[in-house]
């Protein structure tokens, strides 16, 4: 309950730091199955370094990580 409580204080903040900022900031998120431990570590990677690579430069990307 103290996780879920921490996550949506966090997801609180980034809502307000979005109203709030002048810039254009855009916030993208990784697929959380696809960065799971369901798959082996090598996918995962691959995963995540492809959706780094075709991020914009003004693009803060939000992957999700769960060890276990």
């Amino acid at each position: 309950m103290y996780l879920v409580y921490k996550f949506i204080i966090f997801c609180r903040y980034l809502y307000s730091s979005v109203l709030g900022s002048k810039e254009t900031i855009q916030y993208v998120f990784v697929d959380p199955s696809l960065t799971s431990v369901g798959h082996s570590q090598e996918s995962r990677v691959r995963h995540l370094c492809s959706r780094l690579m075709v991020s914009k430069i003004n693009e803060i990307v939000l992957a999700p990580f769960n060890p276990g």
